[in-house]
């Protein structure tokens, strides 16, 4: 109905292609005199997580949110926790982490965004940290 921003409708039809038939995409690019990066969506992701406790008792990393699979490259990550402490007392084990997976679920790597919370010399964020990575 005189929609003059294709590019949304693009993207629909790319989404929808890209699940069965990767020729098919191609075809429409051609047809549309577009490149499928043109179609990627590259907006800004947001992941959201209220509330993290986690009692388990042991010293593994635990998964508390995860994205899909991402289409384009990351070029900055920026990690805030509104609140962020342990139980204030006994060994200081509270870390936070980001992990980034290839496409087959395989951790490519990881990093610990803040240290180990109440660790002095190391932790140094505060209750309320934040931390932007940025890809070079």
């Amino acid at each position: 109905q005189g929609d003059t921003d294709l590019l949304t409708l693009r993207r629909r039809v790319y989404k929808q292609m890209t699940i069965s038939d990767s020729a098919a995409v191609t075809r429409f690019c051609d047809e549309e005199g577009i490149s499928i990066d043109d179609l990627r969506d590259l907006r800004p992701i947001v992941l959201y997580r209220q509330y993290i406790e986690e009692e388990t008792d042991d010293d593994e990393w635990h998964t508390a949110i995860q994205s899909g699979v991402l289409e384009g490259e990351v070029s900055t990550v920026m990690v805030h926790a509104g609140t962020f402490k342990d139980q204030d007392w006994g060994n200081c084990k509270g870390n936070l982490g980001l992990a980034l997976y290839d496409n087959e679920g395989e951790l490519v790597t990881r990093c610990n965004l803040f240290g180990t919370y109440r660790v002095p010399d190391v932790y140094r964020y505060g209750d309320h940290p934040t931390r932007i990575l940025d890809v070079e």
